[in-house]
């Protein structure tokens, strides 16, 4: 039943319009009846907001699936969708195959790819499949495209496609530690998962990524002229590692190195970038000594993320360390979930950045970030105890990739499956029906049934689908 508009959900209304510019009026509809029960119909929308001279262009937006929700029979093969942007798989493939079918764009081969891998896998005939909920979406169709399916097959069986997977198992291979060389002739390490900063390589695995995966997180970064970790390790004071790396990144990045467990150079980006943009947390609880204020206390101001809103406020504040004379002077942005709290976060930029566009950024990558570092605080304690069973993703991809017939193509997703189980453990795949949600930035993948614990490992993944960041919940 929809509501009678009063003031407050005018309000409701208008801050919505303001928070999210690149929504019309169907999808501030559809979010204000997910996020705040509050039923409205577009004219009512679109009557508030031209009272108030804001104007909203006629038709369907972009982003119109956003905060739309889509069910899907499936939901596992979403995963394995997302698990694709630590190697690479099917993009390599849509390459390599283009030759075979030379009447289809790569992108439909690419579709095609996932259509009979997908369906291979959970089984049944490829038609049948099609019509399950979300599948053709998933599979990046929206209609069931039969002559290029049987095009697609018949060339298949004719000329048998045989293709080296040398270069996936090189993409697939765990980068251990990050190292960024700056102008300042200073150099700086961080582990593959850019998750904090290290004084020399990384050892512990837990913190080992796929290469593909690490290259395509450092060159997104360095695309939009922004650095971002997680948090500093530093106690009481900020410390003398974390100082020296803050020096070297305001100096600008010359270059940037990819190692193995051993120090091996496995790639390298060349940037040259002058004065990026950085962003790095930190836990008030423990980093508390040598921070004094340099502006007078502020209101917190509200912004809005995946799963509701963060309370913030950017404070200039200079970091001193006692051991040495060094300081340094950062926006210090402190956030807190509730009104009635003290600062649980904190991300230190640099003073001319624009806090709420960066801290957007940040937690878009470490949105649940006291829990990670808490975490990883375990990890590492744990590691010198016990050292566990090391990763290998490579040992589940075989040399050669043979598609003769339809069912063939079930190796792919069962290489993307195995490589899900290394890392995530084993899941349901199959009927695991599920939806999600697609923003701007983000997927979110809703299933009830998948284990919270497996849920976080994938949050803490940074996996992909296309450039929406993915997580679970």
């Amino acid at each position: 039943m929809r509501v009678k508009i009063n003031s407050i959900n005018k309000t409701l209304i208008l801050t919505e319009a303001k928070r999210n510019p690149y929504l019309g009026v169907r999808g501030i509809s559809s979010l204000l009846k997910e996020k705040h029960q509050l039923n409205v119909s577009k004219s009512t929308i679109s009557a508030v907001l031209k009272a108030r001279g804001i104007q909203s262009t006629r038709g369907r937006k972009k982003h119109i699936l956003l905060y739309k929700s889509k069910s899907i029979q499936d939901c596992g093969l979403l995963l394995l969708k997302a698990m694709d942007s630590q190697a690479g798989l099917y993009d390599f493939l849509k390459e390599e195959l283009r030759a075979y079918f030379p009447h289809l764009s790569v992108n439909s081969i690419k579709s095609l790819l996932m259509m009979f891998s997908f369906s291979s896998y959970i089984g049944g005939k490829i038609e049948k499949n099609a019509k399950r909920p979300g599948f053709l979406r998933l599979c990046e169709c929206f209609s069931y495209p039969a002559k290029s399916v049987k095009y697609f097959s018949s060339r298949t069986l004719n000329y048998k496609p045989s293709i080296s997977l040398g270069f996936i198992k090189e993409r697939l291979t765990l980068v251990s530690t990050v190292k960024f060389y700056f102008l300042n002739n200073t150099t700086g390490f961080s582990d593959a998962k850019l998750t904090t900063l290290w004084d020399g390589p990384c050892n512990i695995d837990d913190f080992f990524m796929p290469l593909y995966h690490v290259k395509a997180s450092v060159s997104r970064m360095l695309k939009d002229k922004t650095l971002i970790i997680g948090y500093t390790k530093s106690f009481d004071y900020l410390s003398k590692l974390t100082l020296s790396f803050i020096d070297g990144v305001s100096s600008g990045v010359r270059k940037v190195e990819l190692l193995d467990e051993k120090g091996k150079v496995l790639d390298k980006i060349e940037c040259n970038l002058t004065s990026p943009a950085f962003m790095m947390g930190y836990y008030p609880k423990i980093l508390s000594k040598g921070a004094a204020f340099l502006e007078k206390a502020k209101r917190f101001k509200r912004l809005s993320l995946i799963d509701g809103e963060i309370l913030y406020v950017p404070v200039l504040t200079r970091f001193s360390q006692p051991k040495v004379p060094q300081a340094v002077i950062l926006n210090n942005i402190l956030t807190k979930t509730k009104e009635r709290m003290l600062p649980n976060w904190a991300v230190l930029t640099d003073k001319k950045a624009n806090p709420a566009n960066l801290l957007k950024k940040y937690l878009l990558i470490w949105p649940y970030m006291e829990r990670v570092f808490l975490g990883d605080m375990k990890t590492i304690e744990s590691y010198f105890l016990d050292k566990g069973n090391k990763k290998n993703l490579v040992k589940h991809i075989p040399g050669i990739l043979n598609l003769e017939k339809e069912s063939d193509f079930k190796q792919i997703a069962d290489m993307l499956a195995a490589v899900f189980k290394e890392q995530f453990k084993e899941m349901v795949i199959t009927n695991s029906f599920g939806q999600y949600i697609l923003g701007k930035d983000f997927c979110k993948i809703i299933m009830e049934k998948l284990p919270s614990e497996i849920k976080k490992e994938i949050n803490n993944a940074c996996l992909y689908i296309g450039d929406r960041r993915v997580f679970a919940v």
